[in-house]
């Protein structure tokens, strides 16, 4: 079942599209700063995930 996942709309999206994937789509994640100061330096965060 190919609707089951969570990538399914990203995926249908992505094989539907007639345009150049290059210029039109460009998925990316953010994330909240974490409520401890000290754990949002770039390294920490990262080990973190």
């Amino acid at each position: 079942n190919t609707q089951a996942t969570f990538l399914a709309p990203g995926l249908h999206m992505y094989l539907t599209a007639r345009d150049s994937v290059v210029l039109n789509f460009n998925p990316f994640m953010a994330f909240n700063p974490d409520p401890k100061s000290e754990y949002n330096d770039q390294l920490t965060r990262a080990t973190n995930m």
